[in-house]
């Protein structure tokens, strides 16, 4: 979703049109959007696609714990989606 944010309205159709990023979507968890920079939010295109509930459940304690680097669950939330990034 943030590097959908930097595409223009154009290129957004066109990835949109001919690529299929929802298995990717799937990993996206909303409340990241409570940390991003306000002007990255603001450009962020409304989709609608289904979240990976263990994924979010998982990625919201890494959010809300923000202070404190949990490996462990950074390591579940990279094997849910299958690879670290």
């Amino acid at each position: 979703m943030i590097g959908l944010s930097c595409l223009s309205e154009s290129e957004l159709d066109f990835v949109l049109e001919h690529c299929d990023i929802e298995d990717g979507l799937k990993y996206f968890n909303p409340n990241v959007m409570s940390i991003l920079p306000k002007e990255v939010v603001k450009r962020l295109p409304s989709l609608d696609f289904e979240i990976d509930e263990d994924h979010k459940m998982v990625t919201d304690e890494v959010i809300e714990n923000l202070d404190e680097i949990n490996e462990e669950m950074i390591v579940r939330a990279a094997h849910l989606r299958g690879f670290l990034g």
